[in-house]
């Protein structure tokens, strides 16, 4: 037997940033010992610069003018069955090139947030064959793209999420990674107090996710209407232009606060007492974790309107459909109606705020026990 190399070389793989799927994978590394397992990150846009900007600007332009198609595309067996050949005729390529880029960096495991690395090595050639590579999922279900072969174990959300292939014990329902500092419960009025809100005053976070997306313009007009009886946070993510817009049309407006991207959104979590936003994974995690409200609004056709699907199914939040819905729901709150009485009984089955502390326990248990090469 071999002495094993420490610290264990891991890569945590993403597709690009800012992304949920970068905030999982540093959730993890977070909770890894560094004397044990050297994380090393890697971004998929900058191994493939041409295709990843190719493909978000595909992806950003069928949401915007076909919406319908990549729902329809999204998790369709048929469409599944047709990308699993393309796959076979494309994919060696571009998976040798990330394969010689691991096998560079010395890596001896794999973490991957997003399915295309898992794709990518769903079959591992050379010095990178028996390495231990993990798939955690970042939503609320596992969609066809995600391999049946070549995982040693999936990390789920739930425990009712399967995948046909998969033998039930390699699927671990830990929950989807959050932010360790999602774990130090601040109360909201002193929370508010923090970032120079008032303590008393019903505050409503607005996010449209990483990138920005969804009708945040809309729903901070409306939302505008109301300010004075509540206060307005505005996460504009990524997206600049969002950002500058929204930040010139209320230069001078009181109980409002415009973010740009940040890395540290915990604070803003905790001083509100409502989250409305598009049902991304972590953004559901970081909501449930402190068992705040959730109302989803402009959800993403496809894993979005999937993940919409799970929360409503276990009355884990509240779906409006137009920003003038979202007045008429924060008026309704604000004179004292119970919308959200059952909310935190469900939430608190749901909640997994120690999921990237399972996740890394698992994944360092497991590579303790398989001798790196």
């Amino acid at each position: 037997m071999t002495k094993p190399h420490y610290p264990i070389k891991t890569a945590l793989i993403y597709g690009y940033e800012p992304s949920g799927h970068l905030c999982a994978a540093k959730a993890i590394a977070d909770f890894l010992p560094p004397s044990v397992i050297e994380p090393v990150f890697i971004n998929l846009s900058e191994i493939y610069p041409k295709l990843g900007p190719f493909v978000v600007k595909i992806y950003l332009e069928i949401l915007h003018k076909t919406p319908a198609l990549w729902n329809y595309t999204y998790d369709n067996s048929s469409i599944a069955i047709t990308a699993k050949k393309i796959k076979t005729a494309f994919m060696p390529f571009y998976s040798k090139k990330l394969q010689n880029y691991l096998i560079k960096k010395k890596i001896k495991a794999v973490i991957s947030t997003h399915a295309l690395s898992s794709i990518m090595l769903s079959k591992r050639q050379g010095s990178l064959k028996n390495i231990p590579h993990f798939g955690v999922i970042t939503d609320m279900n596992i969609h066809t793209y995600w391999p049946n072969e070549g995982i040693n174990h999936y990390f789920t959300p739930d425990s009712s999420i399967k995948k046909e292939g998969i033998l039930p014990e390699n699927i671990i329902a830990s929950g989807i990674p959050i932010r360790k500092e999602f774990m130090e419960i601040i109360p909201a009025d002193i929370a508010k107090k923090s970032i120079s809100l008032n303590a008393k005053i019903f505050t409503v976070l607005l996010t449209g996710g990483t990138k920005g997306l969804g009708d945040i313009e809309d729903a901070t007009r409306e939302l505008k209407k109301h300010l004075g009886k509540i206060q307005l946070i505005v996460f504009c993510g990524g997206n600049k232009k969002l950002y500058n817009k929204l930040q010139k049309e209320n230069t001078d407006k009181k109980h409002l606060v415009i973010l740009n991207f940040t890395n540290s959104p915990s604070k803003y979590y905790m001083a509100s007492d409502l989250i409305i936003g598009k049902p991304g994974g972590i953004t559901i995690s970081e909501t449930l974790a402190l068992k705040k409200p959730l109302i989803v609004f402009s959800p993403l056709p496809g894993q979005e309107e999937r993940n919409t699907d799970f929360l409503l199914k276990h009355h884990l939040a509240i779906y409006i459909k137009t920003p003038k819905d979202i007045g008429n729901l924060i008026l309704k709150i604000l004179s004292g109606e119970e919308t959200f009485k059952l909310y935190k009984e469900h939430a608190e089955k749901f909640s997994k705020p120690y999921a990237a502390k399972t996740i890394a326990s698992a994944i360092m248990d497991n590579l303790l026990q398989t001798e790196p090469n």
